[in-house]
């Protein structure tokens, strides 16, 4: 039965990339700097002067880093096909529509008592559920992460899931704001006029905390990437935020305060910042797999191209030279099988460097016997062009051993052998010698064949090398030098 091969979105998927070594300590280092300056803010108790904007400027930023989180997780649910960012994705949809009736009804943010009819309880409250809703996405996205995900799944729309999405938290946020601003006469008090906290507040901001710790724990039993360790981080810094007012360290509008509504743009910028440093390196990623890839193209259609045109001329030569159809397909599909072979240590190897002794093993394998074939030398490795040139002519060399030389009795032997030496210019070169012998007298050929000019002519036109072949009674010799380094392309 054939198998269809499928497309994991998950392989590009941010939120499932792997935290590095770098990530992790670059997490620890911020949770640990923003406890450090907790715990040296928290001794000082001591007003600042009241800034009515403060509040506004920070929910803004709060509003606008949520929301574009949110679309980036609701972008990324629906590539993977994800419940669990779902989940997360509207934890941040939430957070920043609540933002807003917050910063509406917070006292003197927009009017003395706050706007929406707001009593003195509302914008404190609204800011407890902003936290709790907050968490509960967080506890059900860790909850919903590890679900096995069916492999028939299809991604539904980014842009239909954050309009239902949006709906929804919107109707819920507004609900949430009547509540707590036409029911502010019946809210707990947790506030005893607009600058002074009810003992209520310090119970409520502790369950904060404590729930707080417990997502915390529940997160770092299901971490798996690089989002969930910045999700923990954001944790972190709700529950400093939270612990400055739980143990009575601060009051509205007091250093600690201006501290700890600090930190809740810290809760809501830095998995946005973990988003997009990761996007970024994944684009950059990508371009550069771009570029290689067009570089491969012009690669490959520059080998196909030499190729077909090796081909062309085996081709041509060969039905020049041979005198039947069948010596002519016999001598093409010879050759071609040689550049076949050639071919396959090339891809083996990546077109990069091939050992010299699988070139010749590979051209002398068909006719190989125990004993007669020897093959000496330190191994060397030769490029592309050379690979393709030499196992070429050998083996045109190893069809006429086969055909008239050594390899056509029994008692036959070719020797090949090579070392590395120094060429005319004082480069690097290879000399191969090829040695027939105990086969049949040799006489030279009356007429040039194509397998001759080929022997003596592609490595110096291709390579810059020497060929000497000669044919003396006790066996065909041929001395090929050949330069290591590749020739420069015009």
């Amino acid at each position: 039965m054939a198998t269809r091969n499928t497309f994991d979105p998950t392989a590009i998927s941010l939120p499932h990339q792997t935290a590095t070594s770098g990530q992790r300590n670059l997490a620890l280092a911020v949770v640990l700097f923003q406890f450090v300056a907790c715990g040296v803010v928290a001794p000082i108790v001591a007003p600042v002067p009241r800034i009515d904007g403060f509040i506004p400027v920070i929910l803004t930023i709060v509003f606008i880093a949520d929301l574009i989180t949110a679309v980036l997780l609701f972008n990324q649910s629906s590539v993977a096909a994800s419940r669990a960012l779902l989940v997360l994705a509207n934890g941040y949809l939430f957070s920043a529509l609540i933002v807003v009736p917050h910063a509406l009804t917070f006292p003197g943010a927009f009017a003395a008592k706050g706007l929406l009819g707001a009593g003195v309880q509302s914008s404190g409250w609204l800011n407890v559920f902003w936290h709790f809703g907050f968490l509960a996405a967080i506890a059900g996205y860790a909850c919903l992460k590890d679900g096995k995900r069916r492999n028939d799944a299809i991604p539904s729309s980014a842009l239909f899931a954050f309009s239902c999405s949006a709906a929804i938290q919107f109707s819920f946020v507004c609900t949430l704001t009547w509540a707590v601003t036409a029911g502010d006469r019946f809210m707990p008090r947790i506030f005893l006029d607009d600058l002074t906290n009810a003992p209520l507040l310090y119970d409520v901001t502790g369950s904060v905390v404590l729930t707080s710790v417990l997502v915390l724990l529940l997160m770092w039993t299901r971490r798996t990437s690089t989002l969930d360790l910045w999700v923990m981080v954001s944790i972190c810094m709700m529950i400093s935020e939270m612990t400055l007012v739980t143990f009575g360290l601060t009051v509205r509008f007091y250093l600690g305060w201006y501290v700890s509504r600090a930190l809740a743009v810290g809760v809501s910028t830095v998995v946005l910042v973990a988003l997009l440093s990761e996007s970024m390196r994944l684009y950059a990623a990508l371009a550069r797999a771009n570029l290689s890839l067009e570089q491969l193209n012009a690669e490959l259609d520059h080998r196909a191209k030499n190729l077909l045109a090796r081909v062309a001329a085996v081709a041509k030569y060969a039905v020049q030279r041979d005198r039947s159809v069948d010596e002519f397909i016999e001598a093409l599909d010879r050759r071609i099988e040689s550049m076949a072979t050639a071919h396959s240590l090339l891809s083996q190897s990546r077109w990069r460097e091939v050992s010299l002794v699988d070139v010749v093993r590979g051209q002398l394998a068909p006719y190989t016997t125990q004993n007669n074939t020897v093959i000496s030398g330190r191994d060397l490795t030769l490029h592309a062009t050379a690979t393709q040139a030499l196992a070429m002519v050998l083996q045109e060399l190893v069809t006429n051993a086969a055909k008239y030389g050594s390899l056509s009795t029994p008692q036959g032997k070719v020797l090949v052998s090579w070392e590395r030496r120094a060429g005319p210019d004082g480069t690097a070169h290879v000399a191969i010698a090829w040695r027939e012998t105990d086969g049949p007298p040799v006489t030279g050929p009356k007429n040039s064949s194509y397998g001759t000019n080929l022997i003596r002519g592609l490595i110096p036109r291709e390579l810059g090398g020497s060929v000497d072949l000669v044919f003396p009674q006790e066996g065909l010799r041929c001395d090929i030098e050949i330069p290591l380094a590749a020739p420069k392309e015009n």
